[in-house]
């Protein structure tokens, strides 16, 4: 199922984060969004929040 997105979220990464998100989601194979995104959801589900 694809789910609509709706919000848009702007964030601010010192230079080294931001080289670390690249490198983290390089390797997962996926857009930085997305390794967020995927992030959010897998901790949101370890501590029963709905997502």
């Amino acid at each position: 199922m694809v789910e609509n997105k709706t919000k848009h979220f702007d964030m601010r990464l010192t230079p080294r984060e931001n080289n670390a998100l690249e490198h983290l989601a390089k390797r997962a194979g996926v857009s930085r969004s997305n390794y967020l995104r995927s992030f959010i959801r897998r901790t949101a589900k370890r501590k029963g929040i709905p997502v």
